[in-house]
């Protein structure tokens, strides 16, 4: 689980433990064994209504509705984040590439495109810039995945980039062996392993059920 993060939500119930006392119980919910990602999805939209200025949690929020397949819900929570100016840093560079493979989710090609290719042109990031030009394919698989080498960070987030991708476009087996490679980097802590693992277990329980 994303321990860094229930870290933070943590940290914030302590910083205001008098006036929010709500707020613990509902990371203890959020942190729970069964909670699925819809449901923890709305713990976080219920903590960033009573505590608006932890935006951070709309970028969370975005994550965990994808990964429990409610695009829409994954695309608002996102645009809400990315409305607000920020620096570029992972949680950000990431969800806005999420949010372009959401939209192909979504059967939404042009859009998804679209903003692949403004994302290309726009970020000074190098890493994230190969990985959308992967996405748009102006970049090979094999050349991104060999600029991750076994750097777990870049493994992770190629991976999960390629395989949400690749189960956009109905390859199953694609999908599942990105998805298979990000959980390889051990780095259970970002939010990408979370949705690269809970992307794993729903195609898994498809290809069980068919």
């Amino acid at each position: 689980m994303r321990r860094d993060f229930i870290t933070e939500l943590q940290d914030l119930a302590d910083e205001r433990a008098e006036r929010l006392s709500w707020l613990r119980p509902l990371i203890v919910k959020f942190d729970g064994p069964v909670t699925d990602p819809a449901a923890r999805r709305d713990i976080l939209v219920q903590i960033h209504d009573l505590q608006p200025e932890s935006r951070k949690l709309l970028a969370y929020a975005s994550y965990y509705s994808a990964m429990a397949s409610d695009w829409p819900q994954s695309l608002k929570l996102a645009d809400q984040f990315l409305e607000v100016p920020g620096r570029e840093e992972p949680l950000r560079l990431g969800l806005t590439l999420l949010t372009a493979t959401v939209l192909q989710h979504s059967s939404q090609e042009d859009e998804s495109r679209t903003r692949l290719a403004d994302y290309c042109s726009e970020t000074t990031t190098v890493w994230y810039r190969q990985i959308c030009e992967s996405l748009l394919d102006q970049r090979s698989e094999e050349d991104l995945i060999e600029k991750a080498g076994t750097i777990p960070e870049k493994v992770l987030t190629a991976h999960t980039a390629l395989g949400f991708q690749a189960e956009a476009e109905g390859d199953i087996e694609g999908a599942l062996a990105h998805y298979r490679e990000a959980l390889g980097s051990y780095l259970d802590n970002w939010i990408e392993f979370e949705l690269a693992r809970q992307r794993y277990i729903i195609l898994r329980q498809q290809n069980r059920d068919q």
